[in-house]
């Protein structure tokens, strides 16, 4: 049976940011609309008291109450975290408490909204969009939530706390689901026993009826994602350097670019678009508005789970092209190895795109995987399953 209400514990920038997990919350507020919601947000600079009425994603009419919580500070030990989450849950109203407690990641999020569950005799439940502790592990500076690894000083200790948030929730959560499967065997390696497999998705109003730019001709690459080293921009700049050389007149590029505390960095994707003429950029724009006019999208990061953009590009029969990393997959568009020379994928995007009708049938096989697999009515559906045997 569905819940009438519903807490949903989030960190991070919804409703003010643009992302894979403010995409999520905001597709299950909306199909989930005869639920009532109380969202608690774990919420960082510069999101916290941001007014709703900025917010780039509407609020629903079933959302009756948005709780904003600032965070610990991650160098304490975990104990302390944990009374952190305690003193916090004793001063939420009460009218926060609901049927059902759904935390959407291990971080901070996770211990609040056990301690919630616990003390409101609610039921738990995680969708985790992130192994947190592996990002840091990889090398991130910052994470999605907005939660700035450096600025905690050791790195290690910062590492041990998250792995120990992920270990409490999955020992004191119901019903443990994951958008990736490439994150199960981490969730198992810490104690997740069962895990339901549940993707991201797209709208079935975004799959798309045009018919594929005809290749061969002027090629347009894109890259999408927030302006943070761990998704590695700079490396798309090397991917468009390579490529220019090979086609020169005939290529260009679009950044789609979300701005974050890495402001050191948005300098250097700045100054290097100066050495690429043919690069746009643009800053915190809606991916829509621009990724009809790509025809093939990069994937470079050095840390993902399953990346929603890449069902948005294949949405739009645009082809996802890049280094294998958490779900992408061959399914998903065409990856290489890690540590394969930039040079092998170059040739990779050559030879296809020289060859129209093997690049269409490349981009439809696609295509119809995310049409199948990949909508968010069936998502959400999967859901409502689960919950029915809750």
């Amino acid at each position: 049976m569905t819940p009438q209400h519903v807490t949903l514990v989030i960190e991070g920038g919804y409703p003010w940011y643009f992302g894979g997990v403010s995409e999520w919350t905001c597709q299950y507020l909306k199909h989930f609309d005869s639920t009532r919601f109380s969202i608690v947000q774990i919420a960082t600079k510069p999101w916290r008291n941001a007014p709703l009425d900025e917010a780039i994603y509407q609020l629903g009419d079933n959302i009756e109450h948005f709780f904003q919580i600032a965070p610990p500070d991650l160098s304490n030990a975990f104990r302390e975290v944990k009374c952190w989450a305690n003193g916090q849950v004793d001063q939420l109203p009460s009218y926060a408490v609901s049927d059902m407690v759904h935390i959407t990641n291990t971080g901070l999020a996770g211990i609040l909204g056990i301690q919630m569950g616990k003390r409101f005799d609610s039921q738990t439940i995680l969708t985790e969009h992130a192994i947190y502790w592996k990002e840091i592990e990889r090398g991130a500076r910052a994470l999605e939530c907005g939660f700035k690894v450096d600025k905690y000083g050791n790195q290690k200790q910062v590492q041990q706390t998250f792995k120990k948030l992920a270990q409490y929730t999955y020992q004191h959560t119901e019903q443990i689901f994951s958008v990736s499967k490439s994150n199960q065997p981490y969730q198992k390696e810490l104690g997740a026993d069962a895990v339901t497999y549940i993707p991201n998705g797209v709208e079935r109003s975004e799959l798309t009826t045009r018919k594929i730019n005809a290749p061969g001709k002027e090629l347009t690459a894109g890259w999408i994602g927030r302006c943070a080293d761990i998704k590695n921009p700079l490396r798309f700049m090397d991917v468009a350097d390579a490529l220019q050389k090979r086609y020169r007149h005939s290529v260009k590029f679009t950044m789609l670019l979300s701005e974050t505390e890495e402001r050191d960095l948005k300098r250097r994707v700045m100054k290097r678009a100066e050495d690429i003429p043919s690069l746009t950029l643009h800053w915190n724009k809606r991916a829509y508005r621009f990724i009809d006019a790509m025809d093939m999208l990069l994937l470079t990061s050095r840390s993902e789970s399953q990346p929603l953009v890449l069902l948005e590009a294949l949405a739009h029969k645009v082809l996802p092209f890049g280094w294998e990393i958490g779900d992408a997959r061959s399914e998903l568009g065409i990856f290489v190895e890690q540590g394969v020379p930039l040079q092998t994928l170059i040739n990779k995007i050559d030879t296809l795109w020289n060859d129209p009708v093997q690049w269409e049938s490349e981009v439809e096989r696609r295509f119809e995987y995310v049409s199948r697999y990949h909508t968010w009515d069936r998502i959400f559906d999967e859901y409502r399953k689960h919950y029915s045997n809750l």
